[in-house]
This record gives C-alpha cells, structure tokens and sequence, in this order.
C-alpha cells in the first residue's frame, strides 16, 4: 500500500529532526571530548614539569629475606592468605588465637593497663568459656597462649636479628589492573599483632621486661613493615598505621611501671622512631591515584581491556558510555583532589596543616557529586581521605609523643626527676624536640606536682587542653593526645 504524501512529509521531518539531533549530539560529544583531552594533557604536562608521576607505578621491594622481619617464617605463609581461607583458619585453631574485633581491654589511652578479664572475654577462648574463673589475670593469659609460645618466640628473635622491616609481596602490583592486586591480610595482621601485644602486656604484669619489650619491638617491625612497603597500597598503610595503635599499649605500661633499663628504652625508641606513617601515607595515595588513572583510562578503551571492569566495578559500568572527554575530565577532578591531599600531608607540622586538611572537606563538596558529568565517577572511587589521614596524623602524633616519653624515662634514670623542658633532653636522648604535626609547635610538656608530667599534642581541633585526653579514641574527638599518667588497672 502506497504512503500518503502527508505521510511521507512526516516520516521526512522526523528523519530531518533525528538527523539534526544526531549532528548535535556528534559535534557536542566531539567538543566534549576535545575539551576533556586538553584539560587533561595540560594538566599531565603541568605535573611532569613539576617531576610528578602520573603513570608509574611503584617498584617492588628488593630488600634481602636474611634482613627481613616481614620474611620470617610465619609471616611469609600466612600473611598473604585470604580471610576466610583454610590454611589461615587452621593457623588461627591451631594456635588458639582468637579473631573477633573490635580489640577490648586495650585502654592505655584512658590511663588503663589491659583488663585481662575484659580481653579473655571478649575474645572468647574456649578454655575460659568452659570456667567458672571470674577474674582473668596475666597468667590466665599465658595458658590460654601456651599454644603460640613458638610464634612468639620465632618473631621475637627476628625482632632481635633482623634489622629491617618491608612487606614482600609474592609478585608486584599488576601494571594493568592495580586494584586487582594481592594485599596483606587483615584478619591475620589483626589478630597477631593483638595476640602478641596482650601477651607483652601479661609479661610485664609478671616480671618479664625482656620478654615484653622484644613482643613489643615485633609489634612495631611488623608494623612498620606494612606501613612502610615501597609499594603501598592504601589498606597495607591503614592496616599498619592500626597495629601501631596495639603497640602502643604495653610501651606504654612498660614506662609507667619503668621495667626498662636505658638500653632497653633506646633500642624501643629507637623503633619508634623508624615510623613515618604520614609519608607511607601519602605515598600509598600517590600508588591510588595511579591505579585510578589507569581505571578511567581502561573505561576510554571499552574493548579488549585488561580487566573486566564490569564485574570488578559493577557501579561503573554505565560509565563505559560516557564520551571520553567526560572521563577525562573526571581524571583530572581525581588527581587535583590527590594533589589537595598530597599539599595537606606535606604541611604537617606548620600552622597551615590545619586548614590544609579542612580544605580537603570544602573541595569535596565542590565535586559537584554523582549528577555531574565531570566528577561523578571521582565521587565513587575516591573513599575518605581526610577521615584517613586524622587516622593517620593521629597515630604518628602518639609516637612522637611515645619517643618523647622514652627519652623523659631514660633522663629520669639518669637524674632521678624529668628535665623543666624538653630542650634539656638534646642531644643525649633526643636528636631535637619533636614538633606537634597538628600546629608546628614544640609538644606540649610540663612538670606536675605529683613528680610526673604532662606530654601531648593538641590535637585535631588544635585547641590547648592542658592534657585533658578525648573522651573517646576517635582521631576528631575534642580533646588532646595525651601521655596518660599515672596508670590504673582494670576497666
């Protein structure tokens, strides 16, 4: 059957409208893309003017096994096991050690020494479940680890031989798929690093400083170990900056029950020292950033791409749609806001810091969110970095303030009282006085009537507390970061 002319002019004017349309949507698209590519080759030749590394991903380590804490036996097996996976289950069965979290008993911040009885509890040994034993003391402790006396024993030797501490990875970040890559596994890391520090506490609750510092200084080096990796990725540093946190506590009690002689507080402060959490951080941010970058680009390819992003980012797979331009633009949002991170981290230590890390909160808002083009896919992999880094900046301040507490014990050995300021404590037990990271001062130091001291920093909300610690543990909490004396047990 015939179309009709009216017909006809019809079916015409739509093919005109869509024709039109189509050209618009082309010669948009088209601007869009030209517009995104300049933005990001002007922005890329900017920061390789500057001897940035927008491409590069870390190398892996190459430090001897010999020299090695994070080589000992133990840790090689275990530490790249999968959560959840056998042979790390039959580890934890096998040793008797308990996985649950959050940690209990460790309150060293609020003056505590570890509760025993709240710890046992907490963590469920079996053996505790089956007394009537209401309270659990050091000794408890020890039988319910009796199991581990051989972990313990093989990383406190290594804490004493090996020198050196890095993470060594089975094989090195994938160039072609970074967020794909093996990391050490949490649930290990957690529950030996809270094992072993419970355990160093028990050993100074018995009489046992050896025994306790070298748990301790194990703590520290596997620590370090992952916060420290030449290749880092972000949950490695978050992973080691909270192992930090776990050794603190028996440091802590070990100073305030002075069971360290001076050799020992300069081999633990010593230690303490080698941790810059600060840097891994930021360095583990520069590894994201790349790994970004290499995402968005594998979204501009859309075919034969290394990995499936679909399945490994099920929420950006609409994003494979998108005009390239819009890509490249959400990699430059990406990067300028690691470049507001980066510029924050660095000012550590100045009267600038603070407001650095608030602008990091005022640029968030400025993304724009998920309806813009532009930064909708930074909105979706760009996870908390200013919670992160408070995290961060506050572990760091509480071991400049635990090596600040090693040298006032080890003068107090010497002279019998604490020094009026902390200059008197350069150069014989302190190369220089340690800076509060939050304003650039000097941390915070004075003489109490009861012959003790105070030490802290101020704090995120920068404000002077006189030593009146935050209520809760939480790095934004008001308050300041104390050195609590004197110590209390229980609860």
């Amino acid at each position: 059957m015939p179309f009709s002319p009216k017909l006809l002019r019809i079916v015409r004017r739509v093919l005109l409208i869509l024709a039109i349309l189509g050209t618009v949507v082309a010669v948009i698209i088209a601007i869009e893309n030209w517009r995104g590519n300049r933005a990001w080759h002007q922005y890329a030749a900017e920061q390789t003017a500057k001897g940035v590394n927008l491409t590069e991903l870390p190398q892996p380590s190459s430090l001897p096994a010999e020299s090695n804490f994070m080589k000992t036996p133990t840790l090689d097996r275990f530490l790249w096991e999968s959560s959840g996976s056998a042979a790390l289950q039959e580890f934890f069965t096998r040793n008797n050690i308990p996985t649950l979290a959050p940690s209990k008993g460790f309150g060293w911040q609020h003056g505590r020494t570890l509760d025993f009885k709240s710890y046992i509890e907490r963590y469920g040994y079996a053996e505790a479940k089956k007394t009537e034993n209401s309270s659990f003391t050091a000794e408890t402790l020890f039988t319910l680890q009796k199991p581990m006396t051989g972990v313990f024993e093989e990383l406190r030797l290594a804490a004493r031989v090996r020198s050196e501490s890095q993470l060594a990875r089975k094989s090195s970040i994938n160039r072609t798929d970074p967020f794909s890559s093996a990391f050490a596994s949490f649930q290990f890391v957690r529950a030996l690093v809270i094992a072993q520090s419970a355990h160093a506490c028990a050993a100074l609750s018995t009489d046992q400083p050896e025994v306790a510092l070298y748990d301790t200084l194990a703590v520290l080096k596997f620590s370090r170990g992952l916060a420290e990796a030449p290749d880092p990725i972000l949950v490695e540093t978050m992973i080691g900056t909270v192992s930090f946190g776990y050794a603190l506590q028996p440091t802590w009690e070990g100073l305030q029950k002075r069971s360290w002689n001076e050799d020992q507080l300069a081999l633990l402060a010593q230690e303490l020292a080698r941790a810059d959490l600060v840097n891994s951080l930021d360095r583990s941010l520069q590894t994201e950033r790349l790994a970004a970058n290499v995402m968005m680009d594998q979204l501009n390819w859309r075919k034969n791409m290394p990995f499936d992003v679909i399945k490994q980012f099920k929420t950006l797979a609409w994003f494979l749609y998108f005009p390239s331009g819009w890509v490249q633009q959400n990699k430059v949002r990406s990067n300028q806001w690691s470049d507001q991170i980066h510029e924050a981290l660095t000012s550590r230590g100045t009267a600038a810091f603070l407001a650095k890390l608030q602008h990091i909160d005022d640029s968030a808002k400025e993304l724009g969110g998920p309806l813009s083009p532009y930064t909708s896919i930074v909105s979706i992999i760009i996870p908390a970095h200013k919670r992160i880094a408070e995290n961060v900046i506050q572990k760091q301040s509480l071991l400049n303030v635990a090596i600040t507490a090693c040298a006032l014990e080890r003068h107090w050995l010497a002279h019998g009282n604490y020094p009026e300021r902390l200059t008197e404590l350069v150069p014989t037990y302190l190369d220089k006085v340690p800076l509060d990271i939050i304003d650039g001062q000097p941390l915070h130091y004075r003489r109490t009537d009861n012959g003790k001291f105070a030490l802290y920093s101020v704090g995120l909300d920068g404000k002077d507390d006189s030593g009146k610690p935050a209520k809760s543990n939480n790095a934004d909490e008001t308050g300041d970061w104390a050195w609590p004396q004197p110590a209390a047990s229980g609860p």
